[in-house]
């Protein structure tokens, strides 16, 4: 079944489809940074805050 798209059909569904994975792309970002953020905050409070290692993970 091969169903044949009009060009403004096409031009919606690419719209919708770039609207998703630029959404996506948006909130893997967002987790990235904050995970790093966060990894920074835990070897900050494992190693101490006297020492010269903690900020190392930023």
């Amino acid at each position: 079944m091969s169903e044949q798209f009009s060009a403004e059909q096409m031009a919606e569904i690419q719209r919708r489809t770039l609207r998703t994975l630029t959404l996506g792309q948006v909130v893997g970002a967002a987790a990235l940074s904050s995970s790093v953020t966060v990894g920074a905050f835990v070897v900050q409070e494992i190693l101490g805050d006297q020492t010269p290692w903690g900020g190392i993970a930023t």
